[in-house]
């Protein structure tokens, strides 16, 4: 997406319309596909209230990790929680910010295409 066109989309579609963007999966079926994955390969779904979500994503020790986090968003900035609040933010986009979900290196994150 590009950075002229990400200023007229909210955070919430750029989620949605982010290649690892699966919707409303359950956490088993988000798990099955991630097993087996290099670390760091993620999924992003649906949370069960709006502004909730989930990036499902495959560790180091083979386990599958569902980290929950919310976007709030204001008139000019959204922030981000999940261990801590971050923010704000107001250019960045999901992949800006993913490997803070995540706890992990920007360059480690890897999205699981939908198509794959």
């Amino acid at each position: 997406m590009t950075a002229s066109l990400q200023k007229y989309i909210s955070i919430e579609e750029s989620i949605c319309l982010h290649p690892a963007w699966y919707g409303k999966i359950p956490g088993l079926v988000a798990e099955k596909k991630l097993r087996g994955k290099a670390p760091y390969t993620y999924l992003l779904r649906d949370g069960e209230v709006n502004s909730h979500y989930y990036a499902t994503f495959a560790c180091p020790d083979g386990s599958v990790r569902h980290q929950p986090f919310t976007v709030t968003v204001g008139p000019y900035e959204w922030h981000l929680e999940n261990y801590d609040p971050r923010g704000p933010f107001r250019d960045e986009t999901i992949l800006d910010v993913i490997h803070f979900i995540m706890h992990c290196k920007k360059e480690e994150c890897t999205p699981l295409s939908e198509l794959k």
